[in-house]
């Protein structure tokens, strides 16, 4: 039986905006009141918050080529909830989720994230948004204490410890025309109250 993870938020939108554009960033998940988020991004050189950053919706615009990780923190019923998402700030006239080496116009992989799901005691999966049959998943997970794992397939199933935290997922992509790189940073709290 599956169990939505709870006390972490997931952000909706794009993974890479292009240099001087506006993206709209959203969360699912209601605050205890209308303004109780508090959004920032990482780099206020490489992207800024062009909106309001206390409701359920935000807009970045991206002000040069970098990487700059949205933070999410929201007050909910259940206490102090927040999450991340790393964001590609790229130039105009680049391709948004192709390899440098390659000038392919359309990219076939629809998928901007992916979400967690609670599988077992000690065991998460992780599930891309997409519905895509003839793509490969590579997944590289890396834990608190160093270690790296590697997985393959859409949905991998991955053990976790509190002791030995997931801190970061890396997911890459590969269809016959593009590959897409997604990447997502956990706070220890996030596996603590998984338990």
């Amino acid at each position: 039986m599956f169990h939505w993870v709870e006390a972490q938020c997931f952000i909706n939108g794009k993974s890479t905006i292009y240099v001087s554009q506006e993206e709209s960033f959203t969360v699912d998940q209601l605050a205890q009141c209308k303004e109780c988020y508090q959004w920032s991004v990482s780099s206020t050189n490489d992207a800024t918050i062009v909106s309001d950053y206390k409701t359920n919706e935000v807009k970045v615009k991206g002000l040069r080529v970098g990487r700059v990780t949205l933070t999410l923190s929201m007050l909910t019923n259940n206490g102090l909830v927040q999450c991340n998402k790393s964001i590609d700030v790229i130039e105009g006239n680049s391709v948004a989720g192709t390899s440098s080496t390659t000038k392919i116009l359309n990219c076939d992989i629809d998928i901007n994230d992916f979400k967690e799901l609670r599988y077992a005691d000690n065991q998460i999966i992780f599930v891309p948004n997409d519905s895509s049959k003839n793509l490969t998943y590579q997944w590289v997970v890396r834990y608190q204490q160093g270690d790296e794992k590697r997985f393959e397939g859409r949905v991998p199933n991955v053990d976790y410890s509190v002791a030995n935290p997931i801190n970061e997922v890396r997911l890459i992509i590969n269809s016959t025309v593009c590959t897409r790189k997604f990447s997502k940073t956990y706070p220890e709290s996030f596996w603590k109250v998984l338990k």
